[in-house]
């Protein structure tokens, strides 16, 4: 009687548990439709924007640009790693975790070609130094100094045996564009004081809702080829008045309506970063919590059919006792 007793009482710890997995996955789920709205709405504003700066520039215009110009040496990297808030999101944080891991060994193996060590497989030697506790990834010919967004890219920094030089958190699900200012001036006066040489980010970027890619991205310098976020035509573009863009006057001048807009375009960049972490965290927390719904109701009924069966010979074998007392008296 005490073992059904105890599968009763786990039952009901996994009802309760599917509970509040159910009600996780509403939660997020109401949130990731406007966040995966946000982040494809800001696409073709970002490609239309890096487009204008492509038509506007040339390569004298680009090298006057102190946001475009190439590092002669690079000896500090500054990354700005977006993370999720909270947890319950799958395997998005641990591929995050990753993928940090070895963008920071494979840059410390390309500018320290003495320390070059080969593996077969770089993600299982990645896994098992972090595993090991070996700290491999901290080389001093190369430094990294990284920023973090959200709680959980603190946790990364941490667990990579780094410290971050700026932490940021408390940004709304809906953000205004505002909200990424203070990011862009750390990162642009670092780079133009020559603290960073390069800056790149990692983010999550959405795919769908099932699938969401850790990726990195060189931001600072800027590269003029790479303005884009997605391959755009390099054809000359026409309006829809058939006029084509060369034809356009630009007033003052090219120079200064570059120089405006490379900024602006650097923020959106972020900006788009963090749009696209928001969706892609309620996306993996709603399949998460949905997967971990059905791993609990799928228990539940597996504990109910052995309640059943253990609560079956129970009374069966109150029966034969009952039977046995009888016959003998």
């Amino acid at each position: 009687m005490s073992t059904t007793r105890l599968i009763e009482n786990r039952i009901k710890s996994v009802k309760a548990t599917a509970k509040i997995t159910k009600a996780m996955e509403l939660v997020a789920a109401s949130r990731m439709k406007r966040s995966q709205q946000n982040a494809q709405r800001i696409i073709p504003y970002a490609n239309g924007l890096s487009e204008i700066a492509q038509q506007i520039g040339a390569g004298s215009l680009y090298s006057s640009n102190v946001l475009l110009k190439e590092k002669e040496k690079i000896e500090t990297i500054g990354i700005v790693l977006f993370a999720p808030n909270k947890g319950f999101c799958g395997s998005l944080i641990s591929n995050l975790l990753l993928k940090t891991a070895s963008f920071i060994d494979q840059m410390i193996k390309k500018y320290n070609p003495k320390n070059e060590e080969s593996s077969s497989n770089l993600e299982r030697d990645i896994q098992d130094r972090l595993q090991e506790g070996v700290d491999d990834f901290k080389a001093r010919k190369i430094e990294f100094k990284i920023i973090t967004v959200n709680r959980e890219a603190k946790k990364i920094v941490l667990r990579l045996g780094y410290d971050e030089l700026a932490h940021f958190s408390g940004i709304e699900d809906d953000p205004e564009i505002s909200r990424i200012f203070p990011i862009y001036e750390i990162i642009v006066d670092s780079f133009t004081d020559n603290i960073f040489d390069e800056v790149y980010m990692i983010y999550p970027s959405f795919k769908s809702t099932v699938h969401q890619v850790p990726v990195i991205q060189r931001i600072l310098p800027i590269s003029p080829e790479n303005l884009t976020k997605e391959e755009v035509s390099k054809e000359v573009a026409e309006d829809e008045t058939g006029v084509k863009n060369s034809e356009f006057l630009f007033e003052p001048n090219r120079k200064s309506i570059l120089n405006h807009i490379i900024p602006h375009y650097l923020r959106i960049q972020l900006f788009d970063a963090y749009l696209e972490l928001i969706a892609s965290e309620y996306s993996a927390r709603m399949v998460a919590m949905r997967k971990a719904t059905e791993n609990a109701e799928e228990m539940m009924e597996d504990l109910t059919l052995v309640f059943n069966k253990q609560r079956q010979t129970a009374i069966t074998n109150e029966i034969l006792e009952v039977s046995s007392g009888s016959r003998f008296s």
